[in-house]
């Protein structure tokens, strides 16, 4: 389900009297995302000590200060860690490849709540 989309916000911003400037707005998205996450963090890893962030949030600038502001904490990206943040879904599934291939589950009830081990995913080769 599609909580927060372009249909969402424009119903919102419809309800508004007056027009708002773009970047108010966009800072205003950012500012709700950071502390959105900043909630969940406390909830789910309540002793974390740094946040690290990948995919398109962590090239916008507005977006990790907010992360900043909110956490109090240092905010990176997964390139301090060689990873480039446009590559780390590409690296996650090229793990659940390798974990498919060598036979091995990719999904622990530990971490996914699902009741067994399961290996995830086909091999499905050509005839």
């Amino acid at each position: 389900t599609r909580y927060f989309d372009r249909q969402w916000l424009q119903k919102r911003l419809d309800l508004i009297p007056h027009s708002l400037d773009p970047a108010v707005v966009q800072s205003t998205i950012a500012a709700f995302i950071a502390e959105s996450i900043w909630q969940q963090i406390q909830k789910w890893l309540p002793k974390v000590e740094r946040i690290v962030v990948c995919g398109g949030g962590a090239h916008n600038q507005a977006y990790r200060q907010h992360l900043v502001r909110v956490s109090g904490l240092d905010v990176a990206t997964t390139q301090e860690f060689g990873v480039s943040p446009d590559l780390v879904e590409a690296c996650a599934f090229a793990w659940f490849a390798k974990q498919r291939v060598a036979g091995v589950a990719a999904s622990l009830p530990s971490v996914t709540g699902a009741r067994e081990k399961v290996r995830l995913g086909n091999i499905n080769l050509p005839n």
